[in-house]
């Protein structure tokens, strides 16, 4: 999915997270998930150090999974109890922003999928089913399916 989706649910939590607060803390809180919600992107570095691709650690693999998201929401969720904010909420929207950004890339049919279950499985899924010729089922035939390697 394109950058923009990802900064707009970064947007949108923010600016509900940051509604009873002035104008600047909003700001704050929207850029703030905006930066959470592109978080996962950060392993393409994997592509300079020389990570396959298709690598737990590589593109949209390990970074981009469930457990990834629940790690940035406790690490959010310590760093909002240690200046008196609260915690739950802070750790959980970062959570879910950070977990979108699988899911969202999951609709795509880009690359090789998404790790999204990693380190239970390596597998890579997909939301959509393309066919050979690059189009796409009925939104009502949209499944989960892993997409299957040999490594």
């Amino acid at each position: 999915m394109a950058s923009l989706g990802h900064v707009a649910i970064g947007l949108a939590v923010g600016r509900a997270h940051g509604k009873s607060r002035d104008s600047r803390s909003s700001w704050i809180l929207m850029a703030f998930y905006s930066v959470l919600a592109l978080l996962p992107d950060v392993d393409v570095i994997a592509f300079r150090l020389g990570v396959p691709y298709e690598a737990p650690f590589g593109h949209r693999g390990a970074v981009h999974s469930i457990t990834a998201a629940a790690c940035v929401g406790g690490v959010v969720g310590i760093v909002a109890a240690l200046r008196r904010k609260p915690w739950l909420s802070y750790a959980s929207l970062a959570a879910i922003v950070v977990a979108s950004h699988g899911f969202l890339d999951a609709m795509t049919d880009g690359g090789l999928g998404i790790a999204l279950f990693w380190p239970f499985t390596t597998h890579r899924y997909f939301f959509v089913d393309a066919d050979t010729c690059g189009t796409h089922r009925s939104v009502d035939d949209l499944s989960l399916r892993p997409v299957h390697h040999a490594y």
